[in-house]
């Protein structure tokens, strides 16, 4: 497992959003199939990234359920070290979603003096009563606060049976079950620019309506042609997205802190997690793994490209393989799927998209192998 270069911080194992770009490549967006949402800016350059994830207006919340062995709050895994995977925080999901649209009709009401006369405070008050039954779409007035009730972040804290702490574990779940298809892109859209570049795997020809594709059954984008034929090809245009019952999971933070590193620590957590009640039914977790911290500018860039490399190693030894030749990963749960037969050593590398001077098209590709 990767280990820390000389500091007392905790190992940051795994960067959800994109590491220091080398080489980008413009995507054109098409229209086909897919809603308007709002998107945020995602001002990075080619040498700086951006891992911060938005705060949700929402407040969080401690977890509801009883440990226990399993169960949301609780997970304890034996091994060579025995661990427990405590539920510490989450935020997002429908009741968060319907308790802040609940406080902004009553707050347009507080603002009318509960004058019921008032044209305002009526349209309010109908406005809460028709979300409460269900009956008001709120789609088009804010795709950002919609996209909460499709989506959960959960914090996970990683202990010995003693209660030391070993790390911590960020994830984000998308539960598309109600969802239409644009939910899909607000979900990761909404949440940080570093996340959003997750969806540039995915085409945006919603299969429903295009009638072209009779590869698969999928209720949601397919990857991109160009992504499922580039590397090792073990994955199908539709199997991320053929149910929306199947929640998407993509890990934000993985940290083990260096005292439990290379004791089998990370590959127990990666067991357990499948374990908890969040993501019981998911299929496939996804990640970009890579350090915490954005590339140094001037020195020690180095050892941020050979952590990087030690971490994606890890990462490959726990089942991941490359999803094409792009910067993002997938762990199949089906110990049967075809990209599980595949060897860590014989994993697709990076390979930049777009014109660039081939001693830096190297350069990158080695950086982010």
């Amino acid at each position: 497992m990767a280990k820390s270069e000389g500091s007392s911080k905790p190992a940051a194992l795994l960067f959800a959003g994109s590491p220091a770009v080398l080489a980008t490549a413009t995507a054109t967006r098409a229209s086909s199939g897919r809603a308007s949402s709002k998107r945020k800016n995602d001002d990075t350059g080619d040498n700086e990234t951006n891992g911060t994830a938005k705060k949700l207006k929402t407040e969080t919340r401690p977890a509801r359920a009883k440990p226990s062995s399993g169960a949301v709050g609780q997970w304890t895994k034996k091994g060579p070290v025995e661990i427990q995977l405590k539920l510490v925080r989450t935020s997002g999901g429908e009741d968060e979603y319907r308790d802040a649209h609940e406080k902004i009709f009553r707050d347009r009401m507080d603002e009318y003096d509960e004058d019921e006369d008032y044209e305002g405070y009526y349209e309010a008050k109908q406005d809460l009563y028709a979300f409460q039954d269900g009956r008001l779409d709120t789609d088009y007035d804010d795709p950002e606060m919609e996209s909460i009730q499709y989506r959960s972040e959960y914090h996970v804290a990683v202990e010995t049976a003693e209660g030391e702490d070993v790390g911590h574990v960020k994830f984000l779940v998308a539960d598309l079950t109600d969802a239409e298809f644009h939910h899909f892109w607000a979900v990761f859209e909404c949440h940080s620019p570093a996340v959003s570049r997750f969806l540039s795997v995915f085409a945006e020809d919603d299969p429903a309506y295009s009638g072209f594709y009779d590869g698969g059954h999928s209720e949601g984008p397919l990857l991109k042609v160009d992504v499922q034929a580039a590397g090792t090809k073990c994955w199908s245009r539709h199997e991320f997205t053929a149910y929306r019952k199947d929640p998407l999971v993509y890990i934000l933070e993985f940290v083990v802190k260096d005292k439990w590193q290379g004791q089998g620590v990370g590959s127990q957590i990666y067991e357990a997690l499948s374990s908890l009640e969040p993501v019981r039914r998911a299929k496939y977790f996804f990640a970009m793994p890579g350090p915490l911290e954005p590339m140094p500018k001037s020195q020690g860039v180095k050892q941020w490209v050979e952590r990087g490399r030690r971490i994606r190693a890890f990462h490959r030894q726990v089942g991941f393989r490359r999803v094409g030749n792009s910067h993002f990963f997938a762990r199949a749960v089906d110990t049967k799927h075809p990209s599980r037969a595949i060897k860590p050593g014989e994993d697709a590398g990076y390979v930049p998209v777009g014109e660039m001077p081939e001693v830096k098209r190297k350069a990158t590709m080695y950086a982010f192998a």
